[in-house]
């Protein structure tokens, strides 16, 4: 197989600045392929202001992606090892902010979107042990379908004050949710899963840490 990489990105010191990135490539004979493009835009309103926003998308298909074992002589031994042809999406958006009040005062937040879709098609097991060949296999055969749907947002935001020179408090807000769907044959819509995490069930999380420097 092969892989291949690529980036590019404009002067940091400029008030927008852009960036990119793609890589890629081929396995198996190209049975097995992979790819993913995503860029950077940022933006510098004011020298205490820092805004970004870092969308991607990325793609591959699995010619022999692991679905699960079978004991089929009941002797407590797996003997029959199904895999399918995977095709999965994944798209992500990262979006940050930081500003400063002053030089011991600032305060950041950062929010992060993951979506991902899979669909299983082409079932087969291993013929034979210490080998790459299988034989079909029906999908009725299985335990469950094995197709997903997957979809999370993360998000913080962080109060640093450094009260005394080397002392620094942090007041901290943390947010997950998360959601699995089962689906048969999933579509891929990524911008309205990122638009229904902000709705899914999840957790918040409130952190104090407090440094003192001590000086001996």
């Amino acid at each position: 197989g092969w892989q291949w990489f690529g980036s590019f990105g404009s002067d940091r010191r400029k008030l927008v600045t852009f960036g990119g990135h793609g890589n890629g490539g081929r396995a198996e004979d190209g049975l097995s392929t992979n790819s993913n493009v995503g860029v950077q835009i940022g933006i510098k309103p004011a020298s205490n202001v820092q805004l970004s926003l870092d969308p991607s998308y990325s793609s591959r298909h699995e010619y022999a992606q692991w679905v699960e074992n079978f004991d089929t002589d009941g002797d407590d031994e797996d003997d029959r090892f199904v895999f399918g042809e995977l095709d999965q999406d994944v798209f992500e958006l990262g979006v940050r902010g930081s500003l400063s009040f002053t030089t011991n005062l600032s305060i950041q937040g950062y929010i992060q979107s993951f979506v991902t879709n899979g669909d299983y098609t082409a079932f087969k097991k291993l013929a034979r042990a210490r080998s790459y060949d299988f034989t079909p296999v029906s999908q009725g055969d299985l335990s469950e379908n094995p197709d997903f749907s997957n979809r999370s947002l993360r998000g913080n935001i962080v109060l640093r004050w450094e009260y005394e020179p080397g002392s620094t408090l942090f007041l901290v807000w943390s947010q997950n949710r998360n959601e699995s769907l089962d689906l048969d044959d999933p579509e891929f819509t990524p911008f309205d899963s990122v638009w229904d995490s902000f709705a899914d069930d999840g957790e918040d999380v409130f952190l104090v840490k407090l440094n003192y420097w001590m000086g001996l």
